[in-house]
């Protein structure tokens, strides 16, 4: 299983469209968003630091699909979406700097409908919690 990470604040709005969307945030001319996944089973660092969001009483949450519902590795997402090597070379940096590895990116340029996921859970006590109720 692979991961779509975010906070618990948005989980709402996701699971009420049943639909995880392409990210458009700081998308150029030209580019095609991607629906970001991780193959990092506890967190994908370059979302948030998972002890600030804590701090700050954010839950971190996560939906699991399929490794076939985002089959793209960093470097084909890369192409495919028509990323400007400054971006991909500032997201390479970013992780370097927060201790993530791009080898764990995973995405589609598709929205994910919620018929393809497998898991809804928040970080709680420490540990994932799987939550109820989003089918």
């Amino acid at each position: 299983m692979i991961w779509h990470y975010t906070k618990h604040v948005h989980l709402p709005a996701i699971t009420k469209e049943r639909l995880i969307k392409p990210a458009e945030k700081y998308i150029g001319v030209n580019e095609r968003p991607i629906v970001w996944f991780s193959t990092n089973p506890l967190w994908e660092r370059t979302v948030h630091d998972i002890q600030q969001l804590l701090a700050m009483g954010i839950y971190p949450a996560r939906i699991g699909v399929s490794e076939e519902t985002a089959p793209y590795p960093f470097n084909k997402l890369r192409r495919l979406s028509r990323m400007k090597a400054r971006t991909a070379d500032d997201l390479i940096n970013a992780a370097s700097r927060l201790g993530a590895d791009p080898k764990e990116w995973r995405g589609t340029l598709d929205p994910v409908p919620s018929e393809l996921w497998q898991s809804v859970e928040v970080w709680k006590d420490k540990q994932w919690i799987s939550q109820e109720g989003w089918r």
